[in-house]
């Protein structure tokens, strides 16, 4: 999950894999689908890493193909640590990209959820390193359950100086925005993106949290060309923030400022 600067004013920090202008250096772990993909930045190389298909030496981990079993679970976790450190230590990577909670836990009440997320949680937090993670629904199987942050406030209390992106704010679900709202409001540190939201819950984060604490992105991914209709995603994304009535400097922090500052970059 790279980092794309568009059109010289947006930061999308939520794209997956291959794009017609990446340059591919996966390593082979993944057999699925290229292991990580590096957009060029205008002014520096940014990337980000997602965690989900990469946490496996030997298989595609994508819930939609195998469900870890319990006594699977502590080697994904292992697995997940180490390609963290690799990500950073050899390939320079700044974040990690949104991943599926249930590739790492089974678990349902959020304490325990948080226990097992703990390794990966204590080496994001060595590398200080923000972090995504998926709300409300997706194509694939088995994380439904997870895709309703609340579990999330054990997490971004437990590790008040890592940045947490709840990605999508619910997807336009009502209830699932409402709990990632509250989730937010709890912790500073927990911070928005504007994927598939709606205005109306875009105004309402900006209204609740502040600008400063979104971000662009447009979940651009290699399946976006075969939808009925595709359109163009950073159009309609981009018309997220005209539809919800954002000032120039609140537009400012979503489509680059908040991006800068919680991954870091020197722009």
């Amino acid at each position: 999950m790279p980092l794309l600067r568009i059109r010289s004013t947006a930061i999308d920090r939520h794209v997956h894999q291959r794009c017609p202008t990446a340059r591919n250096i996966g390593d082979g772990r993944c057999r699925s689908r290229p292991s990580i993909t590096v957009l060029a930045h205008p002014s520096n190389l940014v990337l980000t890493h997602s965690l989900r298909g990469l946490i496996s030496m030997h298989r595609w981990t994508d819930l939609a193909v195998h469900r870890p079993t319990p006594e699977e679970l502590p080697q994904y976790r292992a697995k997940a640590v180490a390609e963290i450190i690799r990500g950073v230590e050899e390939l320079g990577m700044v974040g990690v990209g949104e991943f599926f909670a249930r590739c790492f836990t089974a678990e349902t009440n959020p304490e325990k959820i948080a226990d097992d997320l703990k390794p990966i949680m204590d080496v994001v937090r060595a590398y200080k390193l923000p972090i995504q993670v998926m709300t409300a629904w997706t194509q694939f199987r088995h994380n439904l359950f997870y895709g309703d942050p609340i579990w999330v406030d054990e997490i971004a209390s437990a590790y008040p100086d890592v940045p947490i992106i709840l990605t999508k704010m619910g997807r336009g679900m009502e209830n699932v925005f409402d709990n990632a709202l509250m989730v937010a409001m709890r912790n500073s540190n927990v911070y928005f993106d504007i994927v598939d939201t709606t205005p109306e819950h875009l105004r309402r984060a900006v209204d609740t949290i502040g600008a400063d604490r979104i971000m662009f992105g447009t979940d651009w991914c290699c399946i976006t060309r075969w939808i009925s209709e595709p359109g163009d995603c950073y159009d309609r994304h981009l018309a997220l923030l005209d539809k919800a009535h954002v000032t120039a400097n609140q537009r400012e922090d979503i489509e680059w400022r908040t991006a800068a500052k919680v991954f870091n970059l020197d722009l």
